[in-house]
């Protein structure tokens, strides 16, 4: 009966290939792409635009504070609005503030009090307690701080949040108040009118 041996320059060769690999991801993580991450996150710091969302008062405000490397974090938390938004007060169908929304925006009361709390549960599900990058709607510098009230655009993964809420239909485009994007989220209040999303999913 034949005996059969394992390949061993095979096995060898496996180990060496597997050898390099972890010396090369070592070599590169090391020299490469570590500093590079360290002076990214050094940018960040030091232009003080990267944000964490600490709490979503409603479909169009949040609370935020500067991300901080140190524990606890020193900085304040601050109450902020999203550029280009115009929403419906986080209230009953009865409340003033929402029927007047209503009747300016051409919905019901009642649609636009069901609107304002989903539009509020999805930018909680969404927004809080995430890292977000923020940009002044009137694109000034952020070194210079931010003050509370300040209207500005808000990027979480990359994703532009009020441009988010527009096209879903949970949110009107606020064009009283000038921003950066003025004609983007045109287009995506237009789009989704035009597929009766969210607010424009009744009609009177």
């Amino acid at each position: 009966m034949d005996t059969q041996y394992p390949d061993t320059n095979r096995n060898r060769w496996m180990v060496s290939i597997f050898i390099l690999g972890v010396v090369g991801f070592t070599c590169l993580m090391t020299f490469y792409a570590g500093p590079r991450i360290m002076g990214m996150r050094n940018e960040v710091e030091n232009k003080q635009i990267l944000y964490k969302c600490r709490a979503v008062i409603d479909a169009d405000t949040l609370v935020v504070q500067l991300r901080g490397w140190e524990k606890p974090n020193p900085a304040p938390e601050l109450r902020i609005r999203m550029a280009g938004l115009d929403v419906p007060p986080l209230a009953d169908a009865e409340d003033p503030g929402v029927i007047a929304w209503a009747e300016s925006h051409g919905v019901t009361p009642a649609h636009a009090a069901t609107m304002a709390r989903s539009a509020e549960r999805t930018l909680v599900a969404f927004a809080r307690m995430q890292n977000m990058v923020l940009r002044p709607a009137d694109g000034s510098d952020l070194t210079r701080g931010l003050e509370e009230g300040t209207r500005v655009h808000v990027y979480v993964t990359g994703t532009d949040v009020a441009h988010k809420q527009l096209q879903q239909g949970l949110a009107a485009h606020d064009s009283n108040n000038p921003h950066l994007f003025e004609d983007l989220y045109a287009a995506a209040e237009a789009e989704a009118k035009a597929a009766g999303r969210g607010l424009w999913s009744e009609s009177r």
